[in-house]
């Protein structure tokens, strides 16, 4: 949105104040003042996204890696994994395979603990803070994606204005170019999948932790 504005300050340095280097400046200076509004509002439609993703997944990839019926681990490890939290986690007791069938919300409110717990003890994990800081930045990324396809279409239309008017001024057709490429990278790379991916990245990480912690 800054690079399509910038086309339409004047450059002429003789009736202007602003160099061209200059006008790009202005329009970085207010974008970045603008950014520190603009991050709250990002995390809260990141948040509000959240709730919508989470009534698809039903569970938090972090919670439905312990399943037996879920496919991220094999049998063994998923066995592994369950003697390991069993004994670091106070009050829950191992979820057979058929426990799981026969009560599967039950299973899940001890999944929910262990994965709790190892959120907690792995919170200097360098690791998984890397990964839930992925996961956190495509879900706020999906969550401004109406503002963003919407900003960019603006973007668009500023550009083939002054495209129309100003035919030989080849600023305009970068800027177009430039607003195009991020129109299509919203539309097509920015989705729920993209953000499941880094859901299912951290569980993994979130788990790998368990052999390290100590009761």
């Amino acid at each position: 949105m800054a690079v399509a504005g910038s086309i339409w300050i004047p450059a002429d340095a003789e009736t202007n104040l602003l160099s061209v280097a200059g006008k790009y400046l202005l329009c970085g200076v207010v974008l970045f003042a603008l950014g520190f509004l603009a991050c709250q509002i990002v995390r809260e439609q990141g948040k509000a996204v959240e709730k919508r993703l989470l009534r698809a997944w039903v569970a938090f990839p972090s919670v439905t890696i312990f399943r037996h019926r879920d496919s991220s681990l094999d049998e063994s490890t998923t066995l592994c994994l369950h003697r390991q939290l069993m004994c670091l986690v106070e009050g829950t007791a191992d979820v057979s395979r058929e426990s799981e069938f026969g009560d599967p919300k039950e299973a899940d409110a001890t999944y929910r603990q262990w994965s709790e717990y190892l959120r907690v003890e792995s919170r200097d994990s360098p690791l998984v803070l890397e990964e839930n800081t992925n996961y956190g930045f495509r879900r706020n990324l999906l969550g401004l994606k109406p503002t963003a396809i919407a900003i960019c279409i603006i973007g668009a239309v500023a550009c083939s204005i002054k495209i129309a008017v100003d035919p030989p001024m080849m600023g305009a057709w970068v800027a177009l170019v430039f607003v195009a490429a991020m129109l299509t990278i919203w539309l097509i790379r920015i989705n729920p999948f993209w953000v499941r991916q880094a859901a299912e990245a951290y569980a993994h990480r979130l788990i790998e932790t368990a052999g390290s912690v100590e009761k």
